[in-house]
């Protein structure tokens, strides 16, 4: 019923702390604990202990990051707006004998376009399958076999591989069927939709693993540049220009959305662990890849599923808009 129990050994002791002393001390603990779970009517999980004598109750650290989610998701509902309209142009307020002399100027003409829901739902479920597909490589005996004999470029490079066949699939696909001009835009508003749900989700369970997601996420992905209105509109030297930058954005943003990948935070700390003197080698990276494989597999935690199902798709979804044709 996965209930929390341990059991001790021990060999009786020549000093002065013996078995008995010791137990004496994990039982005042295990009081204490009860004492202020009691104490504070909720799981002591959601208190933070600034010091010895002192906790900060969620109250207090948790909106800024629901606020944060929230933000993110108003800014793909805005896109998602503005996908479905576009301005054709400007209309006089007509006049009256009431009302000689208009007020505000002309009026704007908006006209609905279409929204390719469909393509862009399909390609979400396509993300969600590679990061399936990627959990599944991970968790697997080889990926075990291969961390233990220190081959931790072979694994990044296995669990890269179904999120690069689906970028040069999708990349391939949109070069033969063309899509309407909003697909990127419209893909982002779904991916900042469902990343503020993410983030303002976790941070009631594990305020920690929010604020990580919101910080390495939330800002590459809304920097992420997407055009609403197809070809640039304006002529000769500055459509080059401003296609020259919209190029360097994205090109950016790949790079970007790249590295907070989970296998390009892999291979960053891996790099940096082996130009460190403490450890040249690499192995720490590698030994912490094992804890957490140990811990998904025996102890059925929740940080690989989330990382490889609910992150990794998120930031795939990025990379999309970024190889979609404006």
């Amino acid at each position: 019923y996965r209930i929390d129990a341990i059991t001790l050994y021990a060999v009786p002791a020549k000093g002065p702390h013996g078995f008995h002393s010791l137990g004496r001390v994990i039982e005042s603990l295990l009081r204490t604990s009860n004492n202020l779970l009691e104490r504070l009517h909720a799981s002591f999980f959601f208190y933070l202990f600034t010091a010895p004598g002192e906790f900060a109750e969620f109250a207090r650290y948790l909106p800024p990051v629901i606020i944060l989610g929230l933000a993110v998701s108003f800014g793909g509902l805005r896109l998602f707006v503005q996908t479905g309209w576009i301005q054709k142009g400007q209309k006089p307020v007509a006049t009256t004998e009431k009302q000689p002399q208009a007020q505000g100027g002309p009026l704007s003409v908006w006209s609905m376009r279409e929204r390719p829901i469909l393509e862009v739902v399909c390609t979400i479920g396509a993300t969600y399958l590679v990061g399936i597909s990627t959990i599944f490589i991970v968790s697997s005996r080889w990926a075990w076999t291969a961390l233990k004999e220190s081959r931790l470029s072979e694994v990044i490079l296995l669990s890269s591989l179904p999120s690069i066949t689906l970028l040069v699939f999708v990349a391939a696909l949109s070069r033969f069927y063309r899509l309407p001009p909003t697909t990127p835009a419209l893909l982002k508003a779904f991916n900042l939709c469902g990343l503020g749900v993410v983030i303002s989700v976790i941070a009631v369970a594990n305020f920690s693993l929010s604020v990580s997601v919101a910080v390495l996420a939330a800002l590459p992905l809304c920097l992420v540049p997407v055009s609403l209105y197809g070809e640039q509109q304006a002529q000769g030297t500055t459509q080059l220009f401003h296609a020259l930058l919209f190029a360097v954005r994205r090109v950016l943003a790949i790079l970007w959305l790249s590295i907070v990948s989970p296998q390009g935070l892999v291979a960053a700390a891996h790099i940096i662990g082996q130009q460190s003197s403490t450890d040249s080698t690499g192995s720490g990276v590698t030994m912490w890849l094992q804890r957490i494989l140990w811990e998904s597999v025996i102890l059925k935690t929740w940080f690989l599923p989330l990382v490889s199902i609910i992150y990794l798709p998120h930031i795939l979804q990025g990379l999309i808009v970024c190889v979609l044709p404006i």
